[in-house]
């Protein structure tokens, strides 16, 4: 028994702290890349499956050394900085700096984006009257849930970790390892002690199967008899990962008829980021084109401010489909957020974008409109675009209407006749 107790005590003392430990566990495959850069910044694009890497520095050394990447094979150069495509969006990537050189770490998941904060963004249907009165609550796992609902986790965390353990206390510990410690093997013992039983059982299934895999399993996403909120969040997971799969045209179209059904909880309030994120995604995936076109009308009255960098997206995405005039629309509408020496390439695509629809009278507008807002004349207009309407209806019908009324110009027609008042003196020829 003592050699046996010695030998428990020294492999204890070798395991790797918990952060290693957690990588181990969720991992799949993981690349290193030595990178020679000092000045270099990391964007992940999960349901795009890009890494973006920043840098002001000579870009063709790491772009050499990052082209040998199986995870990410296709690198491509872009002002400033390298796009890396990769084979999926169950990934990870992460940058350290040692003296002047700089590693990337990309890893493969066996399950999802564990410390992505979308991960533990909860509403369970959970009356905190049975728990031990409203909130604030009288009792600690009542008081823990309405601080969480609060986004208070870290003052949520001392009360659940005194609290009774029940099934729902052991999965929203499980929570909180994974968002505040980024510790996946505590959440996944916290998720084991929950069990499979009962809604909170297949929610704490689904948490496993989204840390470790669980192939063969049953349908972790299954909705079967689920109350709301749970099966609108179970929901959303399943698009989340389909969208990370590669499958952004399937997962936008379910997202899009979820958004339809006003009778049941909105979807892109508690997980506004995957909304965006998956719009934008399937805005630059040519085959969901439309399906992201259908999510940004949907979105915008969503969006606290008009999203230029999304709008740019959609516009894109309508031209290609040929619909001129939407797109034109699109940009019009954020022509206000445009910085100011961006402005002149932003008029100039707005008004061809016009050109292409045959429609010169918003043209004429955005024209003028540059004249008195930039003193100098737009380039002359382009040759209009041969039609593309049935390219258009095979691909849109039903998902984009009254593009018109959706996206006005109003704000660039009354910018336009507010400066006629001010009568400038007409530009150098």
């Amino acid at each position: 028994m003592g050699a046996h107790l010695t030998l428990v005590l020294v492999v204890l003392a070798q395991a790797p702290p918990a952060r290693e430990s957690s990588v181990l566990l969720t991992a799949a495959a993981i690349e290193q890349f030595p990178l020679p850069l000092t000045q270099v910044t990391l964007e992940l694009d999960p349901y795009g499956s890009q890494v973006r890497l920043d840098s002001p520095e000579p870009l063709g050394p790491a772009a050499k050394a990052l082209a040998k990447s199986r995870l990410c094979p296709v690198v491509r150069k872009r002002a400033g900085g390298l796009v890396l495509q990769c084979v999926t969006g169950r990934l990870e990537a992460e940058l350290t700096r040692t003296g002047k050189t700089t590693t990337l770490a990309l890893r493969r998941l066996r399950g999802l984006p564990w410390r992505n904060p979308l991960t533990t963004r909860t509403r369970l249907p959970v009356d905190k009257h049975t728990l031990g009165g409203a909130c604030p609550g009288t009792t600690a796992d009542a008081q823990g849930e309405c601080l969480l609902e609060r986004g208070q986790l870290a003052d949520a965390k001392p009360l659940l970790d005194t609290a009774v353990t029940t099934q729902l206390v052991s999965l929203r510990r499980g929570d909180l390892a994974v968002l505040l410690a980024q510790d996946a093997v505590a959440a996944l013992g916290h998720y084991e002690a929950a069990g499979t039983e009962g809604t909170l059982g297949r929610l704490a299934h689904l948490r496993r199967c989204e840390l470790v895999g669980c192939p063969g399993a049953r349908d972790p996403y299954e909705t079967v008899a689920l109350p709301e909120p749970v099966r609108t969040e179970v929901e959303l997971r399943q698009i989340r990962a389909l969208a990370l799969d590669g499958h952004r045209a399937r997962a936008a179209t379910l997202l899009a008829a979820r958004m339809g059904e006003v009778a049941r909880p909105p979807p892109c309030e508690d997980w506004f980021d995957l909304c965006v994120g998956l719009t934008s995604a399937a805005l630059r995936d040519g085959d969901a084109a439309a399906q992201g076109l259908s999510l940004y009308v949907q979105l915008l009255p969503l969006l606290p401010a008009k999203d230029a960098r999304l709008a740019r997206q959609a516009a894109d995405a309508a031209s290609e489909l040929g619909a001129h005039r939407f797109a034109a629309n699109v940009l019009a509408s954020v022509t206000d957020k445009i910085p100011p020496r961006q402005l002149g390439e932003h008029l100039s695509r707005t008004a061809a974008m016009y050109d292409d629809a045959d429609d010169r009278v918003r043209s004429d507008v955005i024209r003028e409109y540059a004249v008195v807002r930039l003193r100098r004349r737009l380039r002359p207009p382009s040759t209009p675009a041969p039609p593309q309407e049935d390219r258009l209806l095979e691909r849109m019908k039903d998902l984009v209407t009254r593009s018109e009324e959706d996206l006005a110009v109003a704000g660039a027609l009354g910018a336009a006749s507010r400066a006629r008042a001010v009568r400038p003196d007409p530009p150098p020829p």
